[in-house]
C-alpha cells in the first residue's frame, strides 16, 4: 500500500521533497533496516501526486524513488479545503490505485519551515451526531487544535487532521492504517478528536524519532545514524541542503 502526498506550497524545493521523503522513512523496524539510498527505494511507500484529475487508462502510480529530481505540482496554492474536496472526490481511484484507504500527506508552506507535514486522516464515521459528542469528549480536550472552518458541510469536517514532524510520520501511519492506535492518542487527548480541526502531534515517552537535532534519541541510535547516512549520500549529489 502507497501513501499518497498532495505538495500545496509554493516555495518547496526539490531539496525540500527530497529531504521530507528521506526523513520519513523507517530506519528502526525493517528486518533490514536501509543504509542507501538504493535500499530506501526498494522499500519506498509515498507517491507524489504529480495529476489534478485521473483517466481511465492512467497506469497505476509506483512509489516516489529518491532523489526526485523533476517535480511540478499541479496543487501549487491549494487550500486545505481544496485538498480535502479533491480527495473525497478521486478516493475510490486512490484505493483503486493501492493508495491506503483514508489517509493522505500534505506538504504545505509551513512544513518546509517546520520540517513536518499536514497528516489526513478520513473520519469514517462522521456524522452530526457524533461530531457533537466529540465536541463535548475528553473534559474540554476537543478544544485543543486549530478549527480550519466553521463550515458544518465543509470537506474538512470528513478529517482528523494533526501537523506531525518529519521523524514521527511513519509510525503514526502504519499504526492508523492497521487501527493500531487512535489518531487522538497521537495528539494527546483523552477523548474523541474533531474533525476540521488542525491538531499538534504529541510525543510519547519514548517517540520513535530519527533526527538527533530533536534531541530524543542520541546521535549514536542507530535509526539516527542510519538516516545521516541517507542525507549523507542525497548531499553528496546535491539532492539536499
Amino acid at each position: 500500500m502507497f501513501i499518497p502526498i498532495i505538495v500545496t506550497s509554493q516555495n518547496a524545493t526539490l531539496k525540500d521533497i527530497n529531504l521530507m521523503l528521506a526523513s520519513m522513512q523507517d530506519y528502526e523496524y525493517p528486518a533490514q533496516p536501509p543504509t542507501t539510498v538504493a535500499a530506501v527505494n526498494e522499500e519506498g511507500e509515498y507517491v507524489l501526486v504529480k495529476k489534478e484529475r485521473f483517466d481511465p487508462e492512467d497506469p497505476q502510480p509506483t512509489q516516489t524513488a529518491l532523489p526526485v529530481t523533476e517535480f511540478v505540482s499541479p496543487f501549487a496554492g491549494w487550500s486545505l479545503e481544496d485538498v480535502a474536496a479533491w480527495y473525497l472526490q478521486w478516493e475510490s481511484k486512490l484505493t483503486e490505485f493501492d493508495m491506503d484507504d483514508g489517509l493522505l500527506l500534505v506538504l504545505d508552506d509551513d512544513s518546509v519551515q517546520k520540517k513536518s507535514v499536514l497528516l489526513f486522516e478520513k473520519f469514517h464515521q462522521f456524522d452530526e451526531e457524533e461530531d457533537e459528542q466529540g465536541d463535548d469528549a475528553g473534559n474540554g480536550d476537543a478544544q485543543k487544535g486549530i478549527s480550519l472552518t466553521e463550515d458544518p458541510e465543509s470537506p474538512l469536517k470528513k478529517f482528523n487532521i494533526a501537523r506531525v514532524p518529519y521523524f514521527g510520520v511513519h509510525l503514526m501511519l502504519a499504526n492508523l492504517s492497521i487501527a493500531n492506535m487512535d489518531f487522538a492518542e497521537y495528539v494527546s487527548l483523552d477523548g474523541a478528536s474533531v474533525p476540521g480541526r488542525l491538531y499538534d502531534w504529541v510525543p510519547f515517552d519514548d517517540p520513535p524519532v530519527h533526527t538527533a537535532q530533536e534531541g530524543r534519541k542520541p546521535a549514536e541510535a542507530p535509526p539516527v545514524k542510519r538516516l545521516e547516512q541517507i542525507l549523507a549520500e542525497l548531499r553528496s549529489g546535491g539532492h539536499i541542503d
